[in-house]
């Protein structure tokens, strides 16, 4: 019982011995600490690059997908903000004529200067990452311009420029890559039309059985679209009526038939 009873007295005295040094060192760290200056780790800025396909200088006849790769060392990547200009309209606004293509890198350098400092926002086409969604938007179909005059021959270069943006607001580094496109013209045939056989009535007010000129059509873009077509538009146009001599005039002097090669 004593044995006891001096354990239990040694416990209370070895509890009170440490509480009383732990308020020794409290009172002794008190008066000599210091508080904590200076700044807060400063936020840094993302970067971005393009992956390896499609590589610099690629000529398309079609929309081609991009692929780029953002990464932010202290935060994450938010969105993403991609510009496509060409390159006639690059040069344009840095106040020149041309280019050598061996300069291509120093041009596209001052005009992301221009870009950033006295460019408009809505020139640039923006992607928000959504967690939730597992889209990194790290890939994305650009919409390249091709020349309508000759559209076949003519290769228009033009710049893809990209920029990552973190959670804090702060842009990354402005990558770029210069591409050229053109575009091959569809094909339009018109079938299930047989004027010897098919009956139709020049009515004055549409809405009867035989009114008008049934005809069915079909687009096809083979040289750039081989296997999907793309969502055409189509318009059409109807001339006449015109009598038999005149129609035959029109088909002597308009209507020529070619052979499109595929260059």
């Amino acid at each position: 019982m004593k044995l006891n009873i001096g354990s239990s007295r040694f416990g209370v005295r070895s509890t009170g011995a440490m509480f009383c040094a732990l308020l020794l060192i409290i009172g002794g760290l008190g008066p000599g600490c210091k508080r904590v200056t200076g700044e807060r780790v400063v936020n840094q800025a993302p970067l971005v690059w393009f992956a390896n396909v499609p590589p610099e200088n690629q000529r398309f006849s079609t929309n081609p997908l991009v692929h780029w790769v953002g990464l932010d060392r202290d935060g994450q990547v938010v969105s993403y903000r991609y510009r496509i200009i060409r390159q006639t309209t690059m040069l344009a606004v840095l106040g020149r004529d041309s280019l050598n293509i061996a300069d291509t890198t120093g041009a596209a350098d001052a005009y992301i200067a221009v870009l950033l400092n006295s460019t408009p926002d809505s020139v640039w086409t923006y992607l928000h990452v959504n967690p939730q969604e597992g889209n990194p938007q790290t890939g994305v179909i650009i919409p390249l311009v091709a020349e309508l005059k000759d559209p076949v021959r003519i290769y228009v270069p033009q710049y893809v420029f990209v920029q990552a943006i973190d959670n804090e607001g702060l842009g990354s580094n402005v990558a770029f890559r210069r591409f050229e496109r053109n575009n091959n013209p569809p094909l339009t045939r018109i079938y299930g039309f047989d004027s010897a056989t098919t009956p139709f009535i020049d009515a004055v007010a549409p809405g009867g059985v035989a009114t008008g000129i049934r005809m069915l059509w079909l687009g096809s873009d083979i040289q750039d679209y081989p296997t999907d077509a793309p969502p055409f538009e189509f318009q059409w146009r109807l001339y006449g009526p015109y009598d038999s001599a005149t129609f035959s005039n029109l088909e002597k002097n308009f209507r020529k038939v070619v052979f499109v090669t595929n260059d």
